[in-house]
């Protein structure tokens, strides 16, 4: 009764046959509002015709399956859920399928953002002509974009993990001096690790 997630019970017929008070609090509808109902009209309709072949294939072959399911909430157009789905079988035979479910919406949302932010930053690092880099509290470098790695020269993958100071003491002799570029503020620096001499 106190599980966070939705525990969930299906018939081979599609109707639902139980469901857990976790089911309203993250879909808003009541339990007795979908039990003895048909669970495809749970889904946003353009992922209906997907989730009816990928039914139909657990019960022609029996096995766990793990799916993101895309849900209509009574109060939100759609709920992202993490689905885990077994077969119930007796005597060689699909009884009924039952799961677990949790909501993963916020948590996708944020992954999208997160890698859109990362993406941005790239096209930033990249398009400037001003060397920026970044290193962990052992001066190894974990970030360098194009620009600082011709100062050394090595490319960006060749110098992550790199110790800074050993490279800057061994680059060529006519390569500029990475210190010497450091007349200002770098734009980028490590937050919470990071080290600049």
């Amino acid at each position: 009764e106190g599980a966070s997630e939705i525990i969930f019970s299906i018939s081979t017929a599609g109707d639902i046959i139980s469901l857990n008070p976790a089911f309203e609090a993250i879909t808003g509808w009541r339990p007795d509002e979908w039990i003895g109902r048909q669970f495809m009209g749970l889904f946003v309709a353009e992922y209906v015709p997907a989730m009816e072949v990928l039914f139909e294939s657990v019960l022609r072959e029996p096995r766990p399956i793990r799916l993101e399911a895309h849900f209509r909430g009574k109060h939100r157009p759609e709920i992202l859920l993490d689905a885990s789905v077994s077969p119930k079988i007796q005597r060689g035979e699909v009884v009924e399928l039952y799961g677990f479910a949790r909501d993963v919406t916020e948590e996708r949302r944020f992954e999208v953002e997160r890698n859109r932010l990362t993406r941005e930053l790239q096209l930033i690092l990249e398009s400037t002509d001003e060397g920026i880099y970044a290193t962990d509290v052992d001066c190894r470098f974990t970030l360098v974009n194009r620009s600082a790695a011709k100062l050394l020269p090595a490319s960006p993958d060749c110098l992550i993990g790199q110790d800074m100071h050993t490279l800057i003491t061994t680059r060529p002799p006519r390569a500029p001096a990475l210190h010497e570029q450091r007349s200002r503020p770098y734009p980028l620096r490590h937050a919470e690790n990071g080290h600049h001499p």
